[in-house]
């Protein structure tokens, strides 16, 4: 391992954990607001988490992704046609 290696592994874990323990549990929580102001942002909202689910490590988005699915999915049974309209296009 040479010294650049030394140093990328600990800014590597510090982002990931960044991401994983901060940002995306933050995104969750916008998510499931059920506030009728934000209703239109949660679809755009559940892309950006998908995106970085994507470049997480896989045993990391495998780990989030079933509760992100759950998400959709109730937006999908949403009676707010408008909310659907904006996951379908998306």
């Amino acid at each position: 391992m040479n010294v650049d290696e030394k140093i990328q592994k600990p800014k590597f874990n510090k982002i990931h954990d960044t991401v994983v323990n901060r940002l995306i549990p933050e995104l969750y929580n916008y998510l499931t607001q059920k506030d009728e102001l934000n209703v239109i942002v949660r679809t755009p909202v559940a892309l950006a988490i998908v995106k970085l689910l994507k470049n997480l490590p896989t045993e990391s988005m495998n780990e989030q992704l079933p509760k992100l699915l759950l998400n959709l999915c109730q937006i999908l049974k949403s009676r707010n046609k408008k909310l659907v309209i904006v996951l379908v296009i998306l």
